[in-house]
């Protein structure tokens, strides 16, 4: 028995454990994704001028009362990307219809920009759902696709992409958008407005003679997209049905996570397309489970990463790294000034937080890059000027203790440790996302890689902020362990109020993706930074990282800045 006992509590045993957790949540994602699709293929096409990507769903069962497939196209929300909305590939596909989820123009996978014409100066976006049906109808699946059962769905920004797009397509039967995108004022967003783009603005494009079979679903209280402004003005351009949401909306209302919602489109979309809202049975909408199992999934990958890189860091002996001037934090001095620790850390979180705040609102995402560049050359100086000033005493060049500080820090055996934590959480997450169609990120092109540096300094400020000054401020917690839990607490906290002095960041769904990526990141770095105090194998470790989301993501947010702008303060 206590044999048994010592092989459950070893290492190893824990290491198999999680592992067959992480493979086991994988398999019932499966399952469960089973009942909807039984394949995706992931669709190449060519667009203004630009490659586009979509993934292409199949259904996992045959239609009773006729035999081809439906097909739905869905464009995703601002700033979004293909494989983060499931509720429309989860749910269509599995009542029977091919669904083709696209990243449009400058968003996910897919190059271009939104402001982009074509040669005859009309917008790229108002054909890429054109050329992505144009792409379909050249595969040999497309024999199973009943040529007049074609519908759009669009959400937010995506809902003035299927607009423009089924008002110059008479191919498409039904179309759909959820908190729809329909006035854009090209003027307001710093642009010189061109008349091309102009009129096939929704607003100034759709009527009652290009636009058949349109439904409008919007929340009265949309805090991004006001009811009056773009429903209503779709309704007097097209005569169409609206459903006017009013109760409140799990999610913020613009995001409409609803599963009434979802029924609704369901029932329209196949009374346009079988003539009938019952014919295709019952509905039963699952995609919450999915979205559950997904986070628990993810949640195990993390795990699994962390017990696998300790595992085989038990293998390295370290050398305790000795603390040089150079590292020290600039709370030393006033340490004697500001007596009470939790107060302490309550000014320093407030002050970091206030900085990001007061900068992006001056200056949207940009601010809070220029803020973590204030950051660093901020905590850059004052450790400069506090060497300075202590240099009389102990005689060291600058220049010697910068050579003295980077050696110690790049000590191998820490360098491979860091390095062991990257590559299995990488890993593990490229087997996740390679394997299940959820928040696949990565970089478009090189130059996207290349580009995410601009953004790198908001992650290094804080690692700075976590490492630098709030760990040495937890000096009043004895155990290296109760520490590491505090500053863990500490990060998650700060990404909160994050959140809660630039709300409008919540919905853009690519930012809040890859902010949860950083956060996952940084509380890695904690268990690591716990056994080895090495400042600086965390920032070479997590490069990579790093550079794969921010690639992913960054060159779309900064070019639709003024956008953000437009659409988050007016």
């Amino acid at each position: 028995m206590l044999k048994l006992k010592e092989i459950i509590n070893s290492k190893s045993s824990k290491v198999v454990l999680v592992t067959l957790l992480f493979v086991a949540s994988l398999m019932i994602l499966y399952y469960q994704r089973s009942f909807s699709y039984d394949y995706y293929e992931r669709i190449e096409f060519q667009s203004g001028g630009a490659r586009l990507y979509a993934n292409l769903h199949y259904p996992n069962r045959d239609l009773t009362f006729q035999e081809k497939h439906p097909l739905v196209i869905f464009a995703h929300a601002f700033a979004s990307q293909r494989d983060l909305d499931l509720r429309v590939p989860l749910e269509f596909a599995k009542r029977g219809f091919f669904v083709a989820s696209i990243d449009y123009q400058g968003h996910g996978e897919s190059g271009g920009a939104i402001l982009n014409l074509n040669e005859d100066d009309v917008p790229a976006l108002a054909r890429d759902c054109s050329n992505l049906l144009d792409k379909l109808e050249t595969l040999s699946i497309y024999s199973q696709v009943n040529k007049n059962q074609i519908a759009l769905i669009g959400h937010s920004f995506g809902g003035m992409v299927v607009l423009m797009n089924d008002a110059l397509d008479e191919r498409f039967n039904a179309t759909v958008t959820w908190a729809g995108l329909v006035s854009l004022n090209l003027k307001e967003l710093g642009f010189t407005p061109d008349p091309s783009y102009t009129k096939y603005i929704p607003e100034n494009l759709i009527n009652t003679t290009n636009v058949n079979d349109l439904l409008v679903i919007h929340h009265l209280n949309d805090p991004v997209l006001p009811y009056e402004e773009h429903a209503l003005v779709a309704q007097n351009r097209t005569g169409c049905d609206v459903i006017k949401i009013t109760e409140f909306m799990f999610g913020f209302e613009h995001f409409l996570l609803s599963d009434w919602i979802m029924s609704e489109t369901i029932i329209f979309v196949e009374n346009q397309l079988f003539g009938s809202s019952s014919i295709n049975g019952p509905i039963n909408i699952t995609y919450m489970y999915n979205y559950l199992i997904l986070i628990i999934t993810l949640i195990f990958l993390l795990i699994d990463s962390i017990y696998l890189e300790r595992y085989f860091a038990s293998y390295f002996k370290l050398k305790k790294i000795n603390k040089h001037k150079l590292t020290e934090t600039i709370e030393r001095k006033g340490k004697n000034k500001i007596s009470h620790p939790l107060f302490k850390l309550a000014l320093y979180i407030f002050i970091f937080v206030g900085t990001w705040a007061f900068f992006s609102f001056l200056f949207g995402f940009n601010g809070l890059i220029i803020s973590s560049l204030v950051i660093i050359i901020f905590y850059i100086l004052m450790n400069y000027l506090e060497f300075e000033a202590s240099s009389f005493r102990s005689k060291i060049s600058f220049y010697t203790s910068v050579k003295n500080y980077l050696k110690s820090q790049l000590e191998r055996k820490v360098l491979v440790q860091a390095v062991l934590s990257t590559a299995f959480f990488v890993g593990f997450y490229l087997i996740f996302s390679l394997s299940y169609p959820f928040a696949f990120f990565f970089p478009s092109s090189f130059l996207s890689f290349l580009f995410a540096l601009t953004g790198y300094p908001i992650y290094l400020s804080l690692e700075i902020f976590h490492r630098k000054i709030i760990y040495p401020a937890l000096s009043f917690i004895k155990s290296a362990k109760k520490k590491t839990i505090a500053i863990i607490l500490i990060i998650i906290l700060v990404q909160i109020l994050f959140y809660g002095v630039a709300l409008f960041w919540i919905f853009i769904p690519e930012v809040v993706a890859v902010n949860l990526v950083i956060t996952i990141v940084l509380i890695k770095n904690s268990l690591l930074y716990e056994r080895t105090q090495n400042f600086l194998s965390l920032i070479v470790s997590s490069f990579l990282i790093i550079q794969i989301f921010f690639g992913a993501t960054i060159s779309t947010v900064l070019g639709l800045n003024a956008q953000i702008n437009y659409l988050f303060w007016t």
